[in-house]
């Protein structure tokens, strides 16, 4: 799949779920994947489209080891996932549990997985964007790994 592609996808689907990873690629600058993260956070910041994630998102930033050294980080993205207007960061609510409960029984994802994709699926996104590999397990048109998206 080619960029344009995927932004044609994105701005299609209108509400985009977010796994953790993505975040990472965009505050990290990745250089593989930083071009496709930077169009999805663009078209959330033009409001061509709205992005979800859960709670667990700035827990697995911020408890990075690196941001030992590197404090002034942390408050900035502390600041981003409170103030990004076309981000939504999700509580995790007894619906999302129950659900995540269910995913990790018959799906056997790790809790913090099932809690992503719980959260997304419960808040009204449309697909789910994720690198995890674990998720190849699930077989549905709304769950895109980012690696198979380029490579394809």
């Amino acid at each position: 799949m080619e960029i344009k592609q995927f932004e044609k996808l994105l701005i299609k689907e209108k509400v985009c779920g977010c796994d953790a990873m993505l975040f990472i690629y965009l505050f990290e600058k990745n250089p593989r994947y930083y071009p496709w993260v930077s169009k999805l956070f663009y078209l959330g910041e033009s409001g061509k489209i709205k992005i979800i994630t859960s709670r667990i998102t700035p827990i697995e930033i911020l408890s990075a080891p690196k941001l030992i050294t590197q404090p002034e980080k942390i408050y900035l993205y502390q600041e981003y996932f409170e103030n990004a207007s076309y981000l939504s960061v999700e509580d995790v609510s007894w619906d999302i549990v129950d659900m995540s409960a269910q995913l990790r029984r018959e799906m056997k994802l790790r809790t913090p997985d099932a809690i992503q994709l719980a959260t997304a699926q419960l808040s009204g996104a449309n697909i789910f964007l994720t690198n995890d590999h674990h998720f190849n397990i699930i077989k549905s048109q709304q769950i895109y790994i980012l690696d198979d998206m380029m490579d394809s």
